[in-house]
């Protein structure tokens, strides 16, 4: 059976549509390894800033132990909500 199709309809075939992203709430998402790090380290690039940081952690041993109980994973881009509280008690 034969079925008609406009040449309208062919050029502008139907697109998707989009589904929009709102953004979670701090508290929700966590924050960015990166922001984290230049807010302790506001001179430095992002870079530095985030190399600072890790070894700022590991110097710490307390801070360290804490840090994996609160579920900390190193090659995360995000610091869960968590483990910004336990940032925050020891360097912000």
């Amino acid at each position: 059976m034969f079925t008609f199709i406009h040449p309208i309809s062919m050029s502008n075939p139907p697109r998707r549509r989009r589904r929009l992203r709102r953004p979670l709430a701090m508290e929700q998402s966590g924050m960015l390894r990166r922001d984290v790090a230049r807010q302790c380290f506001p001179d430095s690039t992002s870079a530095v800033a985030v190399a600072r940081l890790r070894r700022w952690m590991r110097g710490d041993p307390k801070m360290w132990r804490e840090l994996q109980r609160a579920g900390y994973r190193p090659y995360s881009q995000r610091f869960t909500p968590r483990e910004i509280n336990v940032l925050r008690r020891y360097l912000l």
